[in-house]
């Protein structure tokens, strides 16, 4: 009688050298879109990945860390890119120094920013922060004063500003909040002094001021009144302080 015997898995092998694990180690994830018994070897890997940029069987395009140092050793840029038919294509995360310091920090996709963006100041401080998809700003943009204060948060949809804008004084005191609807200010509008005071509070309606326009004195009091329709001026009242 014979004795069943359960099958035996099928030996992981390298797509590169067709070699069993041995002493080497496959790469964990797989660097490509190969599946099921088929790995890849780190050295095979990073010798396809050099002389070939893409996996001889899925084709995936294996991204490769470029260094370029400009003549006088100032400027230095480091990034990941992919090779496809002949083009060099920024891939990954990219960074740039000037004198030693990280002045820029983003992610590309095929030569597109995408992703987070951040901008340094001399100072090694941020100066920015932008959300990116696909080359175009989209999400929130913030930027920075020199010693890290807030300035102002823009949101943006395909690089035109949408929704909600703040700017800050130095002081880190609201300087003004307003509303944009594809590139168009909309919405209630409010601004404030240094001092925290409000200056104005209106309204707009697609780029117009409409409705009821308040401008304040540094010390609080109403200066005037103006309403307006679509732009256009209503009526105005002045408040002379005594």
């Amino acid at each position: 009688m014979s004795q069943n015997t359960e099958p035996e898995d099928d030996p992981l092998v390298c797509c590169i050298c067709y070699d069993e694990a041995g002493e080497q180690g496959f790469m964990e994830p797989n660097p490509c879109k190969c599946t099921g018994t088929i790995k890849i070897h780190l050295a095979c890997y990073e010798q396809v990945r050099d002389e070939f940029g893409q996996c001889g069987i899925c084709k995936t395009l294996f991204p490769k860390e470029i260094t370029i140092v400009y003549e006088d050793g100032y400027i230095i840029e480091k990034f990941w890119a992919i090779t496809n038919q002949g083009y060099t294509y920024k891939h990954g995360e990219y960074k740039l120094f000037k004198n030693g310091v990280l002045r820029t920090h983003k992610n590309y996709s095929m030569n597109r920013i995408h992703g987070q963006s951040i901008i340094y100041n001399d100072s090694g401080y941020i100066h920015s922060i932008t959300q990116y998809v696909n080359d175009s700003k989209h999400g929130l943009e913030q930027e920075f004063y020199p010693n890290g204060n807030i300035k102002q948060e823009i949101e943006y949809l395909n690089n035109i500003q949408h929704g909600r804008c703040t700017k800050y004084f130095a002081n880190k005191v609201v300087n003004l909040i307003t509303h944009y609807v594809h590139g168009i200010r909309h919405g209630p509008f409010i601004s404030h002094y240094p001092n925290g005071h409000v200056d104005i509070l209106s309204t707009y309606n697609h780029g117009k001021l409409h409705g009821e326009f308040i401008k304040h004195y540094s010390y609080g009091a109403i200066q005037k009144k103006i309403i307006y329709n679509n732009g256009h001026t209503v009526s105005t009242v002045h408040n002379n302080p005594r």
